[in-house]
C-alpha cells in the first residue's frame, strides 16, 4: 500500500511539474485591431502600437510571458478565433455580461465614456435636454446607436463612419454626434477640428474596460492585476495614457518665470556687450586666449545655473522646497482625473499648523519658518513616491494620496500628527513645540479638484473647533450642521 500512495504521489508531482513548464514556455496569441486607434494600429511592416498594446508589453515584460501578434480586421473575425483556442489574450475590451461567458477580465484599466458633441459655436446647446427635437449622429453598429435609442424625443442619423458624422456636424447636416469620448478626442486632435467640436460635460453612459483573458487561465488574471497595480504607482500608465489621449498642453510662462527670462535675456545682453568691449580694446590687455576661454566658460555656467534656478522657482516652494502651491494644483488635478476615470481610491488632506501666528509673535518670524521647515521634513519622511505633498500658503498645506482608502489616509495623518506632536525644537535656550490640525476626503462624486480640497478644508476647520491637534474625516452632515452653526 505504501508502494502505491509513493508512486501515486510521484506520478502526481511529475504531472505538475511538467504543466508548470509547458504554463512557463508557452508563446500566447494576442489579438490586436489593425485599425483602430488610438487603441490599437498596425503598420505596413505589421508592428503593431497604440494604448491598449504599450500598455499589455509593459505588463507582459513585468510578468515575463511569451506573446506572439495576431491581427485581426474586425469583431466578426475575433470571436471564431477565441471559440477555436486560437486567441489567448485581447490587451483591450468592453467588459459586458456576454463577455464574460467567454473571457475572463483583469482590473479596469480605463473608461469608455459615451458622450454628446457638439459645434463649439452652439452656445446654447450645453445638456443633453437642450437636444430635444435636434438631429444627433450615430455611427453604425457603434455603442452611440443604442444610447440614443434611450431618448426619442431627439432625432439620429447614422453614418458609416465618425468622419463623416464629423463633417456633418460642421457643415451644420446634425446638431450633435454621440461618440465615444477617448476616440473622438483623439480623432478631432489628428484633424485639428478640436476648438470646432466640444463635448458636452455630462457622460451618457460609461463602460469598463480591460484585458481580457481565455476562460480557464485565472492564474495569469492574478498576474496581470499586480501589475496592473504596480504600473499605476510608479506612474508608467499616467504616461503612456497621456501619450495616447491626452493633448500636448501649451507652454504659458507666468509672471515670475517672465521675471527671471528678463533676466536672463539682460544677462545674455551684457554678455555680448562685454564680449564686444573686450575686443576693441584687445590691444591694451594682458588677456591671453587661454584667460578669455575660461571667462566665456565661466559666463556659460552662470548662464545655465540661472536657468536651472528659474526651472526650479517655477514649481518649488522658496522655504519649504516642497512643491507651491501652482504646481501642486497643476498636478493634482492630473491626479483626480485619472483617478476619476479609472474609478481608482484617491484622497484630499488639508494640514493646518495650531497656533502660528503665536509662534512667529513670541519667538519671531525667523523661528516661524524654522518650524514650516521642520514640519515638511516629517511629512516627508511618510511621503510615498506617488505620492503629492504641497504648501498652499502661509503653515497652510495639502497632500494627494493615490491608491488608498480613506481609512489608510487616517492612518498615515495619525503619524503626521504624532510625530509632530512630540517634536521640539531649540530656541534661546527655549523649547518650542507645534501641533496640527488634519481634515482628510475621498474622491466620491466630487466634479473638480477645487471641490475636493474645499471638502477637506471643511473637515478642517471641525478639527480646529474641536480643539485642534485632531483629525477629522468629512462627513456631509457634521459638516452642514458645522456650517449652519458659523451662519448662526
Amino acid at each position: 500500500m505504501n508502494s502505491f500512495l509513493r508512486i501515486f504521489l510521484v506520478t502526481i508531482s511529475f504531472f505538475v511539474m511538467s504543466f508548470a513548464n509547458i504554463q512557463k514556455d508557452k508563446i500566447y496569441n494576442v489579438a490586436v485591431f489593425k485599425n483602430w486607434m488610438p487603441y490599437y494600429y498596425v503598420n505596413n511592416k505589421q508592428e503593431p502600437s497604440g494604448f491598449a498594446v504599450d500598455i499589455f508589453e509593459e505588463i507582459a515584460k513585468d510578468i515575463g510571458i511569451k506573446y506572439k501578434y495576431t491581427v485581426i480586421d474586425n469583431w466578426n473575425e475575433f470571436w471564431p478565433l477565441v471559440n477555436s483556442g486560437k486567441i489567448d489574450i485581447i490587451p483591450d475590451i468592453s467588459t459586458t455580461k456576454n463577455r464574460k461567458k467567454s473571457l475572463l477580465f483583469s482590473n479596469t484599466t480605463n473608461t469608455f465614456e459615451i458622450t454628446i458633441y457638439k459645434r463649439a459655436t452652439s452656445k446654447k446647446l450645453k445638456e443633453i435636454n437642450d437636444f430635444h427635437n435636434k438631429t444627433v449622429a450615430v455611427v453604425n453598429r457603434n455603442i452611440g446607436v443604442s444610447v440614443m435609442q434611450k431618448y426619442p424625443q431627439i432625432k439620429t442619423k447614422v453614418f458609416n463612419n465618425r468622419f463623416d458624422a464629423f463633417y456633418a456636424l460642421i457643415s451644420g447636416e446634425v446638431d450633435g454626434i454621440c461618440y465615444p469620448r477617448p476616440l473622438t478626442n483623439y480623432s478631432l486632435r489628428k484633424l485639428n477640428l478640436d476648438d470646432k467640436i466640444i463635448p458636452l460635460n455630462e457622460n451618457l453612459f460609461e463602460i469598463k474596460r480591460a484585458i481580457g483573458v481565455i476562460s480557464h487561465n485565472t492564474e495569469l488574471v492574478d498576474k496581470i492585476n499586480e501589475s496592473i497595480l504596480k504600473i499605476k504607482e510608479n506612474r508608467r500608465y499616467a504616461f503612456i495614457y497621456q501619450k495616447w489621449f491626452e493633448k500636448e498642453k501649451s507652454f504659458e510662462f507666468s509672471y515670475e518665470q517672465i521675471f527671471y527670462l528678463v533676466i536672463i535675456v539682460i544677462l545674455i545682453m551684457m554678455g555680448f556687450v562685454s564680449l564686444i568691449i573686450f575686443y576693441s580694446i584687445r590691444k591694451n590687455w594682458l588677456m591671453t586666449e587661454k584667460d578669455l576661454t575660461k571667462e566665456l566658460d565661466l559666463r556659460t555656467t552662470k548662464l545655465e545655473e540661472a536657468n536651472e534656478e528659474l526651472k526650479k522657482l517655477a514649481r518649488i516652494d522658496y522655504l519649504t522646497n516642497i512643491f507651491n502651491r501652482r504646481h501642486f494644483f497643476d498636478i493634482s488635478k492630473q491626479y483626480f482625473e485619472i483617478a476619476r476615470r479609472n474609478n481608482t481610491k484617491l484622497c484630499m488632506i488639508s494640514l493646518d499648523l495650531d497656533n502660528f501666528k503665536t509662534i512667529n509673535d513670541t519667538y519671531g518670524h525667523k523661528v516661524g519658518d524654522i518650524v514650516l521647515i521642520e514640519f515638511t521634513k516629517i511629512v516627508n519622511l511618510f511621503m510615498r513616491k506617488s505620492d503629492l505633498f504641497g504648501r498652499i500658503g502661509g503653515e497652510e498645506f495639502s497632500i494627494v494620496l493615490q491608491n488608498t482608502s480613506i481609512e489608510d489616509s487616517f492612518i498615515v495623518c495619525e503619524k503626521i500628527r504624532r510625530k509632530v506632536e512630540n517634536t521640539t525644537l531649540k530656541h534661546e535656550n527655549k523649547t518650542i513645540q507645534f501641533t496640527v490640525s488634519i481634515g482628510i476626503v475621498q474622491l466620491t462624486s466630487e466634479n473638480t479638484v477645487d471641490e475636493l480640497l474645499e471638502k477637506s478644508d471643511l473637515a478642517l476647520y471641525q478639527a480646529k473647533e474641536n480643539g485642534r491637534n485632531t483629525i477629522v474625516k468629512y462627513d456631509l452632515k457634521a459638516t452642514d450642521n458645522y456650517k449652519n452653526k458659523k451662519r448662526q
